[in-house]
């Protein structure tokens, strides 16, 4: 363990939506996203959709 690194509380990590806990905060992000999230992010280019903007971002590299 360092001592400058702060671990995320229970509170940080489980989902209000659905009450799943996740291990980082980074891991409920996505799941919320993915489950909960009612709009996808779609590409204005060829039309595909994402369930994140991540997903998009990446995808937007490769669709020219």
């Amino acid at each position: 363990m360092g001592f400058f690194s702060k671990s995320p509380s229970a509170s940080d990590t489980k989902c209000k939506s659905c009450g799943t806990q996740f291990p980082t905060p980074q891991r409920l992000k996505r799941h919320f996203e993915i489950a909960h999230k009612k709009s996808n992010e779609k590409c204005r280019k060829c039309g595909n959709e994402f369930h994140s903007a991540d997903e998009l971002r990446k995808h937007k590299k490769k669709c020219r």
